[in-house]
């Protein structure tokens, strides 16, 4: 009965993803430009939503890295054909009009797309089907020892947090990355220590996964990450969170809906008052404009810019290189054995800034990159369909194994918040945090086969 029970819900998504496939072909025979390719790639946005909701939670790490490739990859095509919206303009880095090479950057986001869709399809990830296991008590970290880690590491976050905020101040957010500024001794492992100990209390204390208050505290915290200018750390740990607590609730989708809603107005508010802290300007500005909600979604978006960026480098060198792909394991590597390297010929969003526009990027800013940019540069469009699949699933197929084994637990939600962040990220972006991670694992490991010797 349960094997035929996931085949029936398996049937669903399988058909709806083969009547996806099909409309999309008649399109892309009888369609007419210069919209064919944002017609398809809608269509491949409703696909992709409406699996992902059909066989996973809302809050899901496989939902959560859809809607993340959305707001910062596909929405701004999409909200071109349904609001006043030119997605052709380009507004940073990129000046002018694009050209006709929009129409493969919408085509690489289409099949990234379908690549999610096979993926959550291949993989139907349920707590149904993987329920969780009893954690032995003599296993357990001390739970007052993990208590005071994390309070030593949430004074390192504050800390922290005011230390950028009056280097900014008395600056600017761009001389962070022009001035190399390196932080006083011991800031940054208290603010890892911070979210090592949170993740370590959530996988041996199964309890602290809903205390609302324990969760409430750790997105406090780890809001003053946002004092330094940047808002992707903050989001994503508050969006993994948010995964983290619903994966132990039992409820629906809808109920899930409209919590993903209030959680996304979080998000705006606190995106939007960095932004113009950083720029100068005021939060009133962007409410007093017209359809403020839409505005700061297209403005996420801007890393659509940076598939266009690399289909043009694509086409032209006419080959293709793989090494981008891995720039986050070369830097890391480097930087340990202390190498030198020219950052363009091995970081992808280095080389989009400084072929975009050179000033800009010698002035510290930059264009960003994407995962699905690399791939592209890697393999062309069918990369953009296979590296996609490949990370989606794998991201399914791993969580279930956190379901009774509180180290896996541990890395998995550790390497969760940059991995939600690839779309505007090199693919191995979460690397460094995963090393580090295996470390802490290693050294808990020891210290329970000690207490059970």
């Amino acid at each position: 009965m349960g094997s035929e029970s996931i085949m029936k819900v398996k049937a669903v998504p399988a058909i709806t993803f083969y009547l996806s496939l099909m409309l999309t072909i008649l399109v892309l025979l009888f369609g007419n430009e210069p919209n064919k390719s944002q017609y398809i790639l809608v269509i491949a946005t409703i696909t992709v939503f409406y699996i992902a909701y059909i066989t996973n939670k809302i809050t899901s790490p496989a939902s959560l890295l859809v809607i993340s490739s959305f707001v910062f990859l596909g929405c701004r095509p999409l909200l071109s054909l349904f609001a006043n919206y030119d997605y052709r303009i380009a507004d940073w880095f990129i000046e002018g009009y694009m050209d006709d090479d929009v129409i493969l950057a919408n085509y690489a986001i289409t099949l990234m797309y379908y690549g999610y869709t096979l993926g959550l399809i291949l993989c139907k990830n349920t707590e149904k089907f993987y329920p969780h296991g009893p954690y032995p008590e003599k296993q357990l970290l001390k739970i007052k020892f993990l208590l005071t880690l994390f309070f030593l590491g949430s004074i390192g976050m504050v800390v922290k947090g005011i230390f950028f905020f009056n280097f900014i101040e008395s600056n600017s957010y761009v001389d962070i990355y022009q001035s190399n500024i390196t932080t006083p001794i011991g800031y940054d492992f208290l603010s890892y220590l911070f979210y090592c100990s949170f993740f370590l209390i959530c996988a041996f204390h199964i309890q602290f996964r809903t205390n609302k208050k324990f969760l409430f505290i750790a997105i406090c915290i780890a809001a003053f990450s946002t004092l330094k200018g940047s808002r992707s750390e903050a989001i994503t740990f508050l969006l993994t969170v948010t995964c983290i607590y619903f994966n132990e609730v039992k409820t629906r989708n809808l109920r899930l809906l409209i919590t993903m809603i209030f959680v996304f107005s979080v998000i705006f508010v606190i995106s939007e008052f960095i932004s113009m802290w950083r720029t100068g300007g005021g939060f009133f500005q962007l409410m007093q404009g017209n359809n403020p909600v839409i505005n700061f979604v297209y403005g996420m978006g801007v890393s659509y810019l940076s598939i266009y960026q690399s289909v043009k480098l694509q086409l032209l060198s006419g080959g293709y290189n793989v090494t981008y792909l891995f720039s986050q394991l070369i830097i890391t590597c480097s930087s340990i054995f202390n190498v030198k390297l020219s950052l363009p010929e091995i970081s992808y969003s280095h080389l989009a800034s400084y072929t975009a526009n050179p000033e800009l990027y010698n002035l510290g800013f930059g264009l960003g990159g994407s995962y699905l940019a690399e791939s592209f540069l890697a393999f062309g469009l069918i990369g953009c369909f296979i590296i996609p699949f490949l990370l989606l699933l794998n991201l399914n197929v791993l969580e279930k194994y956190t379901k009774n084994k509180p180290i896996i637990y541990f890395v998995y939600y550790s390497v969760l918040p940059p991995i939600l962040f690839t779309p505007r990220e090199t693919l191995f972006y979460f690397f460094p945090y995963l090393v580090k991670s295996i470390f802490v694992a290693f050294l808990v490991t020891l210290y329970i086969q000690y207490k059970k010797d």
